[in-house]
């Protein structure tokens, strides 16, 4: 095996090895797959430039190799630390006869870390099986302690329909009333994404409507 060849496997592998390791590294990752994309196209536009005129018979100048490849490399590297990071990402859910307070410490765990790693992004599955888990124990036990209301707040506030974001307010305020601090801010996000939903316009100011993904920045309608 030839040593670049070796030498970009360790490098594949060691990206891969970061992503699982550093949920930042995932989210790095996946901001640089994004670059790379775009980079991609740029050098597939050159390319068809420099073809054009090349058929037209002027053959002095030619793009160099590496135009090419060093998107393509950096799509692999980053390709890599999101494998490693989707292979190293805690359980969405747990067991359904696990207590409920374990399983929403659990899934706001997973919730967290799959924000921070970017896999909500390139893992949007595992916010379904949260919410939809969720809903459920919400249905069969709807009385909370003060920090598991505060987790299935944060959960339900990345759902998809109004009365999730609904829901998720009045849980909030439930913990915040609790004594869980930190639900004040959710309680006023969750209400926020609440009025947006409705297309209301939001009360607080805490939801921005920018957002990042593989195909770039994009505005969101509010």
């Amino acid at each position: 095996m030839k040593k670049k060849t070796v030498l970009w496997l360790i490098v594949l592998a060691g990206s891969a090895l970061v992503g699982g390791l550093f949920d930042l590294a995932g989210l790095a990752s996946l901001v640089m797959l994004a670059i790379a994309l775009w980079l991609s196209l740029v050098a597939l536009g050159l390319y068809l430039v420099w073809w054009l005129v090349f058929a037209a018979g002027f053959r002095r100048w030619r793009p160099k190799t590496g135009l090419f490849t060093g998107p393509l490399k950096v799509v692999a590297i980053a390709a890599s630390g999101m494998v490693g990071s989707g292979l190293a990402a805690p359980p969405a859910t747990l067991p359904k006869d696990t207590p409920i307070d374990r399983q929403f410490s659990a899934m706001l765990t997973s919730d967290q870390s799959d924000r921070w790693s970017g896999r909500f992004v390139t893992m949007p599955w595992r916010d379904r099986w949260r919410l939809e888990q969720t809903r459920e124990l919400l249905a069969s036990d709807p009385s909370l302690k003060p920090h598991t209301a505060y987790a299935a707040a944060m959960i339900l506030q990345h759902g998809t329909r109004p009365a999730d974001f609904q829901k998720a307010h009045e849980l909030a305020k439930a913990a915040h009333r609790g004594g869980v601090a930190e639900a004040e801010w959710l309680a006023k996000a969750a209400f926020d994404r609440w009025q947006l939903s409705l297309g209301k316009p939001q009360k607080y100011g805490t939801q921005s409507n920018v957002t990042i993904g593989i195909g770039g920045v994009k505005k969101e309608k509010q």
